[in-house]
């Protein structure tokens, strides 16, 4: 059996290259698979490029080409330099190479040897370290995280500088994450460098011209590390020539003798038609290339958008390049089926597998808790792909049972949102004297909520259910499930536990009745009408089981199916609402309520009192999630309604609060400075 080098049993498969080929596996099985793992525009090479490169074969540039490559291709690299960069560099400092890869290969073979060290922050493009390692020398990785864009600082380098480093490696625009370092960051690092004059950089530029926010900044353009700094660039990225082959260097002139003695012994020249293909893209003005970068920029906010609805997805704003870089660890340590997710790799397998969509795991480029995400693709392709994804993942529960971060669901939340507020709730309610109880009664506690109105039971049973809602939050919701009704003696003091409350001075009552067999008619009318002898302002977010039972209370909040439900009328919504008009009148004329507030997620907020209505569109943008804005909204207009508010205005600053917070994609407390601010205006002539 034949013996393979060290060397190459030491080197790792290109994990793009691999998700890629996994992916072409599957398409020739005849699955529907969307690859967004490989680095490739989906433009095609521009028109006066590729007659460029009929016109040298048409004149017969045929043949082997000097190992530098072509002295007027190396003149027009110069001129681009020097255009777009304002980098200075003769011909005789420019190497010429069959891609930006073997640009980054030549310099690294000819400066490190065995035990030389070679920093690379990370995330890193993937080949860095497998180059590294082929010279014999030592990666020694410095990590940034997805808080500080990616980018490290000019701190983190000094810090990873030893007597044994001889070179550093990033690039801006990074491939994987799209950060882009601005001109002070690069000066930091340039003062970091000066101290250290034996130090190499490689400055890997290849994304240059996909850049969002502004100019591109090149290391080199400082004078004090210029000797130091070698630019990388190509034409694969900018100019959509990825399958010509073609990349460069500009450094000292030691140092591009040097890549043009390896490259010699390697490759000799790149391909002549390439470079004079590369000559004509080179001497264009790069401002025809904007129809180009802004539909990246399209595309890049079409993912992050969808992104940013998926619980458990972290992303920042990438700048430039054509990749977003989530933080999807939230995932790890989960399972799905016969799926258990313990890394990014086996997270994107799952994706592969389940969505058919192919991604990059992170480790690939030295972030295990990321995933790469290409979006070189048409918006049409990206939809359908983040479409797939966020139905993936939103089968994987993020929140296991055994974690011990617990958060309140329920009627809770409507507490939670009452104390963000700065009321001070009470809940009231009869819970089982078991475990499950006792939990519910430690989360109020620990949530700063009053426990003073929990009456514990001995023959009620309290079930924990978990569900999985909103972006970053975990919630362990507790739904209180019971298979018998509460007793006499039970009801009672309940009833006199919510007197009590009213003597000393509450505001309002809300009522929640998701507790089956805890809010009797008897229970429900006996509580209004000791509301009302106590002039208390009562609201109701009920369920169906007791929909008509609330009689005389001031605000109504039934959802979509319970009105239905309810009132037996089946309806669709219209742009006038007519068919939901009618339907709150058949609600008013079963119950005497004074007013009656319906939410309707993305239609908005409805209401209607004494003849009046009003219809408020929704504030709620990119919904994928808008649990909990049914407990917001009852809370805010509850907050309103003690405050003597009017009905119009109780409508605006509820849908308001409820798309504040579908925007945060799940259930989380109200933010009331971010409250008061959107609703300044409103408020204007109203003492909060």
């Amino acid at each position: 059996m034949i013996q393979l080098s060290e060397r190459l049993m030491a080197m790792e498969e290109s994990a793009t290259i691999a998700m890629s080929r996994k992916s072409r596996e599957l398409k020739a099985e005849g699955k529907d698979v969307i690859s967004l793992s490989l680095g490739e525009p989906d433009f095609f090479t521009p028109q006066f490029i590729k007659d460029a490169a009929l016109e040298a074969m048409n004149n017969n540039f045929t043949m082997y080409t000097p190992v530098q490559g072509y002295d007027d291709l190396r003149e027009a690299i110069a001129l681009k330099f020097k255009r777009d960069n304002g980098l200075t560099y003769t011909k005789d400092q420019i190497v010429v190479s069959t891609g930006a890869k073997q640009s980054i290969a030549n310099v690294v073979l000819s400066i490190i040897g065995p035990g030389d060290d070679v920093i690379i922050p990370a995330p890193y493009w993937v080949s860095y370290l497998e180059i590294v390692k082929v010279a014999e020398g030592n990666s020694i990785v410095i990590n940034a995280g997805i808080e500080d864009d990616f980018k490290i600082t000019g701190k983190a380098l000094e810090a990873a500088i030893t007597p044994k480093t001889k070179m550093i490696i990033f690039s801006s625009p990074c491939n994987p994450t799209g950060s882009v370092y601005s001109k002070a960051e690069l000066r930091e690092i340039a003062d970091v460098l000066v101290k250290h004059p034996d130090i190499v950089v490689i400055s890997d530029e290849i994304y240059e011209h996909i850049n969002f926010e502004g100019k591109h900044e090149s290391l080199a353009q400082f004078p004090d590390v210029y000797d130091q700094v070698v630019t990388v660039n190509g034409m694969s990225k900018a100019w959509a020539m990825t399958g010509w082959r073609l990349g460069y260097i500009g450094a000292s002139k030691q140092i591009a003798d040097a890549c043009t003695k390896v490259q010699g012994q390697f490759t000799s020249g790149p391909c002549s038609i390439t470079q004079k293909a590369s000559i004509a893209a080179l001497k264009a003005d790069p401002a025809i290339l904007s129809d180009m970068i802004s539909a990246f920029k399209n595309r890049r906010q079409l993912v992050l958008d969808a992104l940013n609805q998926m619980p458990g997805v972290k992303t920042n704003i990438p700048d430039g390049a054509f990749y977003v870089f989530p933080d999807v660890s939230e995932f790890y340590g989960k399972s799905y089926g016969d799926w258990h997710i313990k890394n990014g790799d086996d997270l994107c397998m799952y994706l592969l597998s389940e969505a058919l969509v192919a991604l990059v795991q992170g480790e690939a480029f030295g972030s295990p808790e990321c995933i790469r995400i290409s979006y070189a693709a048409s918006e049409e392709t990206l939809t359908e792909a983040m479409k797939r994804v966020g139905l993936a993942l939103s089968n994987v529960p993020i929140v296991s049972l055994d974690k011990e971060e617990k958060r309140l669901g329920g009627a809770a939340n409507v507490a939670v949102n009452l104390l963000a507020l700065g009321a001070s709730p009470v809940i009231c309610s009869v819970v089982g004297d078991d475990d499950s109880g006792r939990l519910m009664r430690n989360l109020l506690i620990n949530a700063s909520i009053s426990s003073e109105g929990l009456i514990h039971s001995t023959s009620r049973i309290t079930t924990v259910k978990t569900r999985v809602i909103g972006n970053n939050q975990h919630l362990l919701r507790i739904d209180a499930e019971v298979t018998n009704a509460i007793t006499t003696e039970e009801e009672n003091a309940l009833i006199q536990c919510v007197e009590n409350l009213l003597r000393s001075g509450v505001d309002g009552i809300i009522f929640e009745d998701y507790n089956k067999g805890l809010l009797t008619e008897r229970c429900i009318s006996e509580i209004i009408r000791l509301a009302q002898i106590h002039n208390v302002k009562t609201t109701v977010d009920p369920k169906k089981d007791h929909f008509l039972s609330y009689k005389g209370v001031t605000l109504f909040k039934p959802n979509l199916k319970e009105l239905q439900e309810g009132l037996g009328f089946q309806f669709s919504f219209s742009s006038d609402f007519e068919q939901f008009e009618h339907a709150v009148n058949l609600l008013e004329s079963q119950l005497t309520n004074e007013i009656s507030l319906v939410t309707l997620s993305e239609h908005g907020v409805y209401i209607q009192s004494q003849g009046k209505g009003y219809h408020i569109p929704a504030h709620i943008r990119n919904i994928s999630d808008v649990s909990g804005a049914g407990d917001t909204v009852i809370s805010v207009a509850t907050l309103c309604l003690v405050s003597d508010f009017p009905i119009k205005l109780i409508a605006e600053i509820s849908n308001i609060a409820g798309g504040l917070v579908c925007e945060e994609s799940g259930v989380v407390a109200i933010n009331k400075s971010q409250l008061l601010n959107e609703c300044q205006e409103l408020l204007a002539d109203t003492i909060v």
